[in-house]
């Protein structure tokens, strides 16, 4: 799939080691949207919130992962 070209990965400040980071990003959707899709994963593992609620129902999502190997993303 073209998304994982284009996937900008985030990542936290090395100086933060003994917290866990809380990334947000916000934004504004044009027009009419019928339907969206959240592609998500993580080197480690998430929680995803949208509009404040929990999407999914994972408990620290995508769960164990070889990450040399392997990338797991889940799709909303």
């Amino acid at each position: 799939m073209n998304f994982i070209k284009n996937a900008k990965f985030i990542s936290a400040n090395p100086d933060w080691c003994e917290r866990v980071p809380k990334f947000k990003k916000e934004f504004t959707a044009r027009g009419d949207i019928k339907s969206a899709n959240l592609q998500i994963s993580s080197l480690g593992v998430y929680e995803a919130y949208l509009n404040g609620k929990r999407v999914g129902d994972f408990v620290l999502a995508p769960g164990w992962t070889e990450y040399k190997s392997r990338l797991q993303y889940q799709c909303y």
